[in-house]
């Protein structure tokens, strides 16, 4: 909203309408006091700001103090074609405007029914954005309850939308300042928890009930049923083999001569590289650094552990530390902290083999006595399902080997505060089965993704922390448990589905669900 002055008033009359700054052509029909071309500056459905050169400025104040009607053609582009109103001059501006011309505006009195649609259409569709288009921040009150309903009204009037259920909740707004902006409220999304899972790992032993946030039916059933089969057969053998996540920044050199020397340097001074990589943080260790060429470009792979923090905003700034470090004592031509190399929140070949994150082995053995008892199969026919997907995923191509890691991922990262963005590299992961020489079915998972944390991000957010006491994840020493929990409740919902499949019951079952849905 713009505020315009009379002319011959000290008073400021408020424009009522949404303007946008555009030039178009407008001509004055049998009015003396506009001669010759003049152009709209502005234009909302109210008015017009108009420049013109050749203007006898006692009729237009003439015009003005008499309200007198004048007849206006603008001519709009093309597509909406020229319209004619009726207005009167609302103000002329003192002082001459751009390249000798004056400034005044028009109020419309009267538009042929015929014309309203198309300026407001051109409006719509040229309209500025406004301050009052903006979210509403304010530096020191972002999180402020108040603030946050203020924000949460403002957007209930932009979209004409009431935000009723969205307002509750019982985490304090000021808890969210490192995990949200523009806060307005939550979104509430059901929890449900399977189990008993017994695991036999080297972090997580013992028996868990699994929180599973999803709003899809069937789902926590799934892994339930997987979960009691799994604990029937004595629980899932679990271990992590690697705990390693990367960072790929990339150097650019003169030509390729220069890769030996610039590879030589970062070599012999990695202890340094380390030191000053480290200072940056209290929990990120940098292991090695792997460089790959392309061509003039060298890609340094930083290799980290970060503790019990999923880490990847703590090895960004550590990296950026050392390149500065290496770009003060090595000649390039320029560097970026990120070459995608390291295919962070994307699926990747090289990922699947050497691994990014935590890296954990699971399997677990059922006899054919509880297959047949709890999974209405035998493991032939579940080992020939597997095969069958085993060939259907080879034939499109796809990196990894399994049923639906990313449901059972998604449920647990939201009910344990993870960054769900990292299911994509978690769901890059491969199950295997095989018969066992009594008969019986091993069912097996390679998990080489596992990108969590059980300190920082959302870990902290009260329903979250819930959640990871729950299983005992919670805080420092917790991330390789939570990693092998996370790996058999997978493997668990990986078993589920299979039989599912293989037995025929998959879709009885869905449609049960659905017919409960529609009858409660």
């Amino acid at each position: 909203m713009d505020d315009e002055r009379k002319y011959g008033s000290g008073s400021l009359e408020k424009r009522r309408f949404t303007r946008i700054v555009k030039t178009v052509p407008v001509e004055f029909k049998s009015c003396q006091a506009v001669s010759g071309g003049a152009t709209a500056r502005d234009v909302s459905e109210g008015g017009l700001c108009i420049e013109a050169e050749q203007i006898e400025q006692e009729s237009l104040r003439e015009l003005l103090s008499k309200k007198a009607e004048v007849s206006i053609k603008i001519d709009l582009p093309s597509e909406f074609g020229a319209v004619e109103v009726a207005a009167q001059i609302a103000w002329i501006k003192d002082k001459e405007a751009s390249e000798g011309k004056l400034c005044f505006g028009v109020r419309f009195t009267g538009i042929p029914e015929e014309y309203q649609g198309k300026i407001k259409l051109y409006i719509e569709r040229q309209s500025k954005i406004t301050k009052l288009d903006f979210v509403p921040r304010k530096k020191d009150k972002n999180f402020d309850p108040e603030f946050v309903a203020h924000r949460r009204q403002w957007l209930s009037e932009k979209t004409n939308t009431r935000f009723f259920h969205t307002g509750y909740f019982s985490t304090p707004s000021e808890d969210m300042k490192g995990n949200i902006e523009n806060l307005i409220g939550v979104t509430q999304i059901p929890i449900g928890v399977a189990g008993p899972l017994k695991i036999n790992g080297q972090y997580a032993k013992g028996t868990f009930y699994i929180p599973l946030a999803t709003t899809e039916g069937t789902l926590v059933e799934t892994y339930q049923r997987g979960m009691l089969v799994i604990t029937k057969a004595g629980g899932a053998n679990v271990i992590v083999t690697k705990d390693v996540i990367n960072v790929s920044p990339v150097f650019i050199l003169e030509d390729i001569s220069k890769i030996k020397g610039f590879i030589l340097w970062v070599e012999e001074n990695f202890e340094k590289i380390k030191e000053k990589a480290e200072k940056t943080t209290r929990y990120g260790k940098l292991l090695k650094i792997t460089p790959l060429f392309l061509g003039k470009r060298v890609i340094l792979n930083f290799c980290y552990t970060t503790g019990d923090a999923m880490g990847l905003n703590m090895i960004n700034i550590a990296t950026d530390r050392a390149c500065e470090y290496i770009r003060e004592n090595v000649k390039t031509e320029g560097f970026y902290l990120r070459s995608n190399f390291s295919s962070d929140k994307k699926a990747s070949v090289y990922n699947l083999i050497t691994g990014y994150g935590k890296e954990v082995l699971v399997e677990v053995t059922l006899s054919k006595k509880i297959v047949n008892r709890y999974l209405n199969s035998t493991p032939e026919e579940i080992y020939n399902f597997w095969y069958v997907g085993f060939l259907g995923s080879y034939q499109a191509g796809m990196i990894g080997l399994n049923a639906h890691f990313a449901n059972g991922l998604a449920a647990i990262f939201i009910a344990c505060g993870q960054d769900v963005a990292q299911i994509i590299n978690a769901n890059v992961g491969i199950v295997m089965c095989e018969i066992t020489k009594n008969g019986d079915l091993c069912i097996s998972a390679k998990f080489p993704n596992l990108v969590i944390g059980t300190v920082g991000g959302g870990t902290s957010l009260k329903t979250q922390r819930e959640c990871l006491e729950s299983i005992g994840c919670y805080g420092s020493d917790k991330a390789k448990k939570f990693a092998e929990i996370v790996a058999a409740s997978i493997l668990a919902g990986e078993i589920s589905i299979c039989a599912a499949l293989a037995s025929g019951v998959f879709i009885k079952a869905h449609e049960t669900k659905r017919n409960i849905a529609h009858t409660e």
